[in-house]
């Protein structure tokens, strides 16, 4: 149905540094001690054995897997983690053990839950503690990369993978006119960085402030209206003339000089950016601000 769609998905480029991350009995896993592991799990894609089960053999089982060579900086350690056996507690690291994240209560025995974690650290090693004998839980995708937030799954096994930033940009002829426009979407942001409508730096932006937008158009810059982003809003860049305002969530900001042209060679959705962006459309006139009140409510 369309209202569960999530519309499109646009990630920035990524590696998951950890090797075998379905396969956790592999040896790359190098720490193993109080705990087994095997892949016998059916997997988040519904396939048996693609996935693993870990089970404590003796109380605080411990499985690890180290890395090299990663410089210092925000990293962060997902996985998606399912209670098989028992109550105890499920802990989970990025930094070798030296500090225990306690997951237990993002678990349960029906579904996979993702779980991340987030630490400013160089070499990452990754893995799970489990606190009591016969404990056991499956574990899929298990993934570390730089960053605050974990990025859609990227399977690995004999080496590290990266996946490319995603790319979506439409031609400006006979889509975009510098004298006269309105841009809009609808966004769900995971970060709010990067470009919305237009590139990473022009056009309708994402910000962390200005109710989720702003507008650059190579020289001058247009606030959204105040207040902080929300999970998801709908917004919309309007230009003409001289001037150029940016609505968010039926609310418009103070409007901006505008330069006469927005220095854009394609249109981009999302450029830059980390989230789940749909609806576009633009228009070849510029709104009134009350038709982009209307529009983004």
């Amino acid at each position: 149905p369309a209202a569960n769609l999530t519309r499109l998905r646009k990630e920035s480029s990524a590696t998951n540094a950890l090797l075998w991350s379905r396969d956790l009995s592999n040896a790359a896993w190098s720490t193993k001690t109080n705990i087994t592991a095997a892949k016998t799990a059916t997997g988040l894609d519904g396939i048996a054995n693609t996935a693993t089960t870990l089970t404590a053999t003796a109380t605080n089982a411990i499985i690890l897997q180290p890395t090299s060579g990663i410089a210092s900086a925000a990293r962060c350690a997902s996985a998606y983690v399912r209670r098989k056996v028992g109550t105890g507690t499920i802990s989970f690291t990025q930094d070798g053990g030296s500090t225990w994240t306690d997951i237990t209560t993002q678990l349960n025995t029906s579904m996979y839950l993702r779980v991340q974690i987030t630490a400013t650290l160089a070499n990452p090693s990754v893995g799970f503690k489990i606190s009591t004998s016969g404990d056991a839980i499956d574990v899929d995708c298990v993934q570390n990369e730089a960053g605050s937030v974990a990025t859609s799954p990227i399977v690995t096994t004999t080496t590290t993978v990266n996946r490319n930033a995603d790319s979506l940009t439409y031609q400006t002829a006979s889509n975009w006119a510098d004298a006269a426009g309105t841009a809009y979407l609808l966004a769900r942001p995971v970060t709010y960085s990067g470009g919305a409508i237009g590139s990473a730096t022009n056009g309708l932006l994402l910000s962390a402030s200005n109710s989720g937008a702003t507008a650059y158009d190579g020289t001058n810059a247009a606030n959204g209206p105040t207040g902080t982003p929300g999970t998801a809003e709908k917004l919309a860049l309007a230009w003409s003339g001289a001037s150029m305002s940016v609505a968010s969530s039926g609310a418009v900001g103070a409007a901006g000089t505008y330069d006469g042209a927005m220095g854009l060679s394609s249109i981009g959705v999302g450029v830059g950016a980390s989230g789940y962006f749909g609806d576009v459309a633009i228009y070849d006139y510029k709104m009134t601000d009350a038709e982009l009140q209307a529009i983004t409510t």
